[in-house]
């Protein structure tokens, strides 16, 4: 998963530094859509908790391919944004290049990168169902005939 956050945080990169040497490139100062535009210190609080979150979430729950492939497509995208928002003298927001004709904000590799994993992760939950808590998955315990230990102690 690590790995796979890494390469899309450089490409990530790579992909911004040659837009921005191009030209033709609007900065984000807010998330997406433009919501919290203006307010990029605000930007990067929310952007940091929610990469917590994600962080944690990927942990606990990465236990199929899938999983880590939406995880690390995730994280990456999610440490790309946040490194144009800290104020290290750059930018001091998300670098957007991409435009779709009749879509109706400009993007990165990165948002690209959090949104496919958006819909992996999506998908895995339909496929899957509900998932169980923490600790109840697991197959019920049989004594040496074969029957449920937890139903013999009722």
């Amino acid at each position: 998963m690590a790995a796979l956050a890494l390469v899309v945080v450089v490409v990530d990169e790579a992909t911004k530094a040659i837009a921005v040497h191009r030209g033709g490139v609007r900065i984000n100062t807010g998330v997406s859509f433009g919501i919290l535009e203006g307010r990029p210190m605000l930007a990067l609080a929310l952007s940091l908790t929610m990469l917590g979150v994600i962080l944690f979430g990927a942990v606990r729950w990465a236990d199929t391919a899938m999983h880590v492939l939406a995880g690390g497509l995730i994280i990456g995208g999610a440490v790309g944004n946040i490194l144009n928002r800290l104020p290290l003298g750059r930018s001091e927001g998300a670098i957007d290049w991409i435009t779709v004709p009749g879509y109706p904000a400009a993007f990165n590799v990165a948002d690209l990168a959090i949104r496919v994993g958006a819909v992996i992760v999506i998908v895995q939950l339909i496929r899957s169902g509900r998932r169980p808590r923490a600790g109840t998955n697991r197959e019920p315990r049989t004594d040496a005939e074969g029957n449920d230990e937890a139903a013999a102690v009722g």
